[in-house]
């Protein structure tokens, strides 16, 4: 769950980290003399792409809003806008507490530059320190940020209480990234946070009832939604795409994305089972169904299971398919446990089922090659 710039901010302010005098559009921060507006949108790059401007005066202040609302950005469309006032930067950092999938914690990330080039700068300059998932952020940690940083004084209090803040944050919220570029000093020696990217877990929003407050930015597809009644993951990916994964595992859904980028095929949906792939002849159904609103031109089903039984998967395959009757072409690949017992399943099914997963995925690619003709048959 992505925030955008003003509920990211509005967190901050909850946690005691500084940010500048802010509202969203048609209020404007009161006794402001100059402005930035800022496109709302959960994604980062807004300045290269035009989203952050600063005005003057509150003349072109209501032009630029408009042309936000009215043009969006990028392609996409605007329907928040954010107005602060604008600060006098001195200094710029960035600092993040983001989750390390390689070690399974958080960790604080800061770089002594910051703002929108930020991604170009060199790894050399770039400090990591995990937190441990016990005792959380050290003091000692804010020490060594601030020495890396080149801060002394007055700031460099201010820098640590703030990276205690954001650590503080990402733990009780269950934060994915809570992500601070630039951390601004001022003219005046304050530490602001002049911008906020928080990614929240939605798998934590049990924990988190008051999430509901927060402007909702990434919406899920019907096709999405109806995944997951089958309590399975469905992820739209190119709406120009013909084929169509269901697969067994986040793993497995990346290797297969790669093997079929690798052919230069555009991928319409996937659709993730789990490691485990327990799924009934209900279930199976509920998925063809979605899909089948899809209209991909092959539905590549691909599991290797070493745990659960692949003579299962195959059964729910088929009952599914018996129940919903797709138009695309089906190639299954199952390996694993039980799968001498799934081929005889799914033999004689009008299936195309396999052990070798290459074989599938260039029957799948030569499909989603063909074209139709005048008559809608495929050559």
């Amino acid at each position: 769950m992505r925030l955008i710039e003003s509920d990211g901010k509005r967190l901050f302010s909850k946690y005691g980290i500084p940010v500048p005098k802010g509202t969203l559009w048609p209020d404007i921060p009161p006794q402001v003399n100059h402005y930035v507006v800022k496109a709302q949108m959960a994604r980062g790059g807004r300045g290269k792409l035009g989203g952050i401007r600063f005005v003057k005066n509150r003349e072109h202040l209501i032009e630029t809003v408009n042309t936000f609302l009215l043009q969006g950005l990028a392609g996409e469309k605007v329907e928040y806008v954010y107005i602060e006032e604008q600060i006098d930067i001195v200094k710029e950092f960035y600092l993040a507490v983001t989750m390390d999938r390689d070690i399974g914690a958080l960790s604080i990330i800061a770089t002594p530059q910051g703002g929108i080039e930020v991604e170009s700068s060199s790894s050399a300059g770039l400090l990591r320190l995990p937190l441990d998932p016990l005792s959380g952020y050290q003091p000692t940690q804010g020490r060594k940020l601030c020495s890396m940083l080149g801060l002394e004084g007055n700031v460099a209090a201010k820098v640590e209480a703030i990276a205690a803040a954001l650590c503080q944050l990402a733990i009780t919220e269950d934060a994915i990234l809570a992500e601070i570029n630039p951390l601004a000093v001022t003219t005046d020696g304050s530490v602001i946070a002049a911008d906020a990217k928080v990614e929240l877990d939605p798998n934590a929003g049990f924990r988190h009832p008051d999430r509901s407050g927060y402007v909702k930015t990434e919406e899920p597809s019907d096709f999405e939604r109806q995944i997951a009644k089958a309590h399975s993951v469905g992820v739209e990916i190119d709406s120009g795409g013909n084929i169509l994964g269901i697969v067994s595992g986040a793993g497995a859904m990346m290797a297969i994305l790669d093997l079929l980028a690798s052919h230069s095929v555009r991928v319409r949906a996937m659709v993730d089972l789990g490691g485990t792939a327990n799924i009934d002849s209900k279930a199976m159904e509920i998925i063809l169904e979605a899909t089948d609103k899809l209209n991909p031109k092959a539905v590549l089903i691909a599991g290797y299971l070493q745990t659960a039984h692949c003579d299962r998967l195959a059964q729910a395959i088929v009952d599914g398919l018996n129940r919903k009757p797709l138009k695309a072409k089906v190639l299954v690949r199952l390996k694993g446990r039980g799968d001498d017992l799934a081929m005889q399943i799914l033999g004689g099914n009008g299936l195309v089922a396999e052990r070798n997963l290459a074989n599938v995925i260039q029957r799948a690619v030569e499909i989603a090659s063909q074209r139709e003709n005048d008559h809608g048959d495929i050559n």
